[in-house]
């Protein structure tokens, strides 16, 4: 009896003891989880271990003191657990490098202060996965590919000094990308990343003729009001003329949406005439199976058959856009099959082009 309580008493000692070890394990794991995330060690600063202190670093936010110019790949080398960075107003050039095993924890990089960089490197954000928005700060005139990193990024936003945009995503989508600038004149790297595409309405008719040269399924809207003003005080902007290789019938003298210079203007009241007699002989016609239905002819590089947009152009030469001119419009568009609403947003957007 006597060695069996000895046993048991044995058994219970080691386990107390294995009980013990184990918290002690866990305490320790928990701290230095603690620290790598967090970099909140009790007994170290947050910085203790980089190699050049670049500014201040307090709960995995590095804010970036005024002066520094350029940040190379070695220049995050020591800050572990970093969750956003703030640059300096004075950067100028970054290395596509710069968050080089600091992509785990990264969940935001603010430009606010950014002025001065003229270039955002191939490759800045690849893989970091936890960026949810990307904002390409003021200035900044080219973007380079996989810019944005990650697998899905909800916004992106370009400036309007923008004058070449890089794919912004290898294998992942974007949500939706706010475009400000007009110099853009390929979409192809956006084809098969982003879902739905932001311009200001007096670039939206410049912008679907790009798309079309496109094997694309993106979503082309016009910016919404509140968000004009994203960069500071919006100032509308002039479409670029066409490439050249938009059509093989674009002429010399293109105005960018592949109209004929020569083209008459249409009388829109002749024209409203003409629909009223359609619509008063539509029964009859139904009827006759011996007239033929009008043929509709789309030329290349056009957004609508030939004939709705001659009627398009002809209403926004006119010094007032009145709801009458746009049923006209938009009765025709119907008749074609087209989409009221988008027929609608060209109208007004080549409107606008023309009297500003």
């Amino acid at each position: 009896m006597g060695l069996f309580k000895k046993i048991v008493d044995d058994i219970a000692k080691t386990v107390g003891e294995r009980l013990e070890d184990v918290k002690n394990e866990a305490l320790k794991n928990l701290q230095e989880t603690k620290h790598d995330l967090f970099n909140t060690d009790d007994d170290k600063s947050d910085d203790e271990n980089v190699k050049i202190k670049l500014g201040t670093f307090e709960d995995g936010v590095l804010t970036i003191d005024e002066g520094y110019t350029s940040l190379d790949d070695e220049s995050l080398d020591g800050y572990e657990g970093i969750r956003k960075v703030v640059f300096p107003s004075t950067l100028k050039k970054l290395s596509g490098c710069v968050f080089y095993e600091k992509e785990k924890y990264l969940e935001e990089v603010d430009f606010s202060k950014v002025t001065l960089l003229k270039e955002i490197p191939d490759e800045l954000l690849s893989g970091c996965d936890r960026i949810n928005e990307v904002i390409i700060p003021k200035g900044v005139e080219i973007v380079g590919d996989n810019f944005t990193g990650g697998n899905r990024v909800r916004r992106v936003f370009i400036p309007n000094s923008v004058e070449k945009l890089g794919y912004p995503i290898e294998d992942g989508t974007i949500s939706e990308l706010y475009l400000y600038t007009n110099k853009i004149t390929d979409l192809e790297s956006l084809s098969y990343s982003v879902e739905i595409l932001y311009v200001p309405a007096e670039l939206y008719t410049y912008y679907a003729q790009l798309l079309q040269r496109t094997d694309s399924e993106i979503k082309l809207r016009k910016m919404p009001e509140d968000m004009l003003d994203f960069y500071g005080l919006y100032e509308p902007q002039t479409p670029l003329p066409l490439p050249e290789d938009m059509s093989d019938d674009v002429e010399e003298e293109d105005d960018g949406y592949g109209e004929d210079e020569d083209t008459e203007d249409v009388d829109i009241e002749e024209e409203e005439e003409k629909e009223d007699n359609e619509d008063d002989d539509n029964e009859e016609e139904s009827q006759s199976e011996s007239i033929a239905k009008p043929q509709i002819v789309k030329s290349p590089c056009k957004l609508f058959s030939d004939g709705l947009e001659e009627l398009i152009n002809s209403v926004a030469e006119n010094d007032e856009l009145t709801d009458k001119m746009k049923e006209i419009v938009l009765r025709r568009a119907v008749k074609e099959g087209e989409d009221p609403d988008e027929v609608e947003m060209v109208l007004e957007a080549r409107f606008y082009e023309k009297h500003h």
